[in-house]
């Protein structure tokens, strides 16, 4: 199975998929916090060698259905 990541509306929150993982639901809010996180990634990624990143980690809170 190759590795896939999926994003879909489930009623009024964003659905992602990663891997063989299982789905997480994001209100709009973390959607857009979870985008920022990625892009700044990708950005030290791109621009700054590994051991000269300043980007660590970032946390974006989960929510499922049962909260």
């Amino acid at each position: 199975m190759k590795n896939v990541a999926s994003v879909h509306r489930f009623v009024d929150q964003v659905a992602i998929y990663v891997g063989d993982g299982s789905t997480t639901y994001l209100t709009a809010k973390q959607a857009r916090a979870l985008a920022r996180a990625l892009r700044d990634c990708a950005r030290s990624v791109v621009n700054e060698k590994f051991f000269e990143s300043s980007f660590g980690t970032r946390e974006v809170p989960r929510v499922t259905l049962e909260e």
